[in-house]
């Protein structure tokens, strides 16, 4: 399966290293550089872009993907609107 996970922090990055260990293609995703190099060796694909940018999103392999989790945990509201712009999206 091929997931999209959108915040690389403690719980997204946790999560896309065991779908990466069961065998499943991860596409991470944080606004943070540092983050997504620090996880581009492990995961299938990283990318530095702010999820709350309707745009930004456009460049997500949405269609091409099974499940997308918002684990963006620092920011509650941010999380709120990622989850409504893909909402949209879907």
């Amino acid at each position: 399966m091929k997931f999209i996970i959108l915040g690389l922090g403690n719980f997204g990055s946790n999560l896309a290293k065991a779908l990466i260990m069961d065998g499943h293609e991860v596409f991470g995703v944080d606004v943070n550089m540092l983050k997504v190099e620090k996880y581009k060796e492990e995961l299938t694909h990283t990318v530095a872009i702010d999820v709350n940018d309707e745009q930004s999103l456009n460049h997500l392999p949405l269609t091409d993907t099974d499940a997308v989790v918002v684990a963006i945990g620092e920011d509650v509201g941010s999380s709120i609107s990622a989850t409504a712009l893909l909402k949209k999206k879907f």
